[in-house]
């Protein structure tokens, strides 16, 4: 029997929070923008999209109403990782929801699991030297693919990329990236490549998903500290470049040619957008003094900066949430302007939204529009959070991946 216990707010963060709250009062916005729900899979990614969006436009079954009958479901328990792995890899590595599946990298594994029965369908072993150190996963036209770099070299890893055919895990290509420690995204048939070496600088590459070949390549020097990682918005990889002088670039490449569209000469860092494809308007960056920003996907023109924001959290249709202060805090997506805030503390800030419904990675549920709390569905701080196919994948045990969903589920 399981036990879920919410444990009280101290009276100290309470009177602290209502601090920020007063500092940061929300204004109310009402112009947000409706983005249109485009076709396809549920959490297909890592953090959802390649948008970095965290965000599942797809999500039908768990809403604002539906999602108080959640509960927990079944769980998947991991075994032990080996006190020999080179990699020190969470024992489950990025779970993604689709299709009535979850995949997921578990001890050095890709597996995919039957999230109805919580079955095993089958196991695959990309790495057979167990040398890789994975970090991000991707579902998309019949094809898992699993991005990761090895951890043989601390100063100069190699990065790879690996993909599987969704029925039956059979490898369908692998590509050695050369010298990058770095994740991946995927979009509109091609796979976006980000990685940095002490060594040997940075490289956003693009690939083709159906095999794997080559489509385009950019290579920087070690000169900037480059930070963020891939990202595509209004068909566009976002990244930051360095120049022969060391001066750092935020620039938006073309995804299918790799042709310079805009340049902005600020250390900023891209954070996500709202789609990956053409319909993206928004994208997101942390400025040097931390502050969150706005700029116009298609040129990178400022928009607005979101007032008291730490950290991006999610970016839904209407609403984007971010954490602020000491608490939660919802801003419309159109015009930045705050419209709630709530006192939820979260150790290791992650969420995701579907449905009208922001998940929070302590285990609140709130409403999307107004950041009322429907329900607290488990106890702990997720490391890993997926909602897709009327279900959440949760991972707060590093060893246990646990299922919520509706009953029945």
């Amino acid at each position: 029997m399981r036990v879920r216990v919410r444990l009280r707010r101290p009276a100290v963060f309470v009177a602290v929070f209502a601090t920020v709250v007063a500092l940061c009062a929300p204004a109310f916005a009402t112009n947000a923008v409706r983005r249109a729900v485009v076709a396809g899979s549920a959490w297909a990614q890592t953090n959802g999209d390649a948008a970095q969006s965290r965000d599942n436009l797809n999500e039908h079954k768990l809403t604002t109403t539906s999602v108080r009958r959640a509960h927990f479901l079944r769980s998947h328990t991991a075994p032990p990782t080996s006190p020999n792995d080179p990699c020190f890899n969470d024992p489950i590595t990025a779970p993604v929801l689709v299709g009535g599946f979850i995949y997921t990298v578990v001890t050095n594994v890709l597996t995919k699991i039957n999230a109805a029965t919580g079955k095993v369908v089958w196991r695959v072993t990309p790495d057979q030297n167990q040398a890789t150190f994975y970090t991000s996963l991707s579902v998309a036209n019949g094809l898992v693919v699993v991005g990761g770099a090895d951890c043989i070299s601390l100063s100069d890893p190699n990065g790879s990329l690996r993909a599987f055919r969704v029925t039956n895990g059979s490898r369908a290509w692998a590509v050695n990236m050369g010298p990058g420690f770095g994740s991946s995204v995927v979009s509109q048939g091609f796979v976006v490549f980000e990685g940095e070496t002490v060594a040997s600088g940075t490289q956003v590459t693009v690939r083709r998903l159906s095999n794997g070949s080559l489509v385009w390549t950019h290579q920087y020097n070690n000169d900037c500290n480059l930070q963020g990682g891939p990202l595509v918005v209004h068909s566009l990889v976002v990244h930051q470049a360095c120049t022969k002088t060391g001066q750092v670039v935020l620039a938006a490449d073309r995804l299918t040619t790799g042709k310079r569209v805009w340049a902005r000469y600020k250390n900023w860092q891209p954070i996500a957008g709202d789609q990956d494809s053409v319909a993206g308007t928004h994208l997101f960056v942390q400025d040097n003094g931390g502050a969150v920003r706005e700029l116009v996907a298609a040129t990178g023109h400022d928009g607005y900066t979101l007032s008291c924001a730490n950290r991006l959290l999610a970016i839904g249709p209407q609403r984007l949430f971010a954490t602020c202060g000491s608490g939660v805090c919802g801003y419309a997506l159109g015009s930045g302007a705050q419209t709630w805030s709530e006192s939820e503390f979260l150790p290791q800030p992650l969420a995701a939204v579907a449905g009208g419904v922001v998940y929070l990675g302590n285990g609140t549920v709130l409403r999307a529009d107004t950041g009322r709390e429907l329900k607290f569905l488990w106890s702990g701080n997720a490391s890993w959070l997926a909602v897709g196919n009327g279900r959440i994948a949760m991972v707060a045990d590093p060893r246990v991946l646990d299922v919520y969903g509706l009953p029945g589920g």
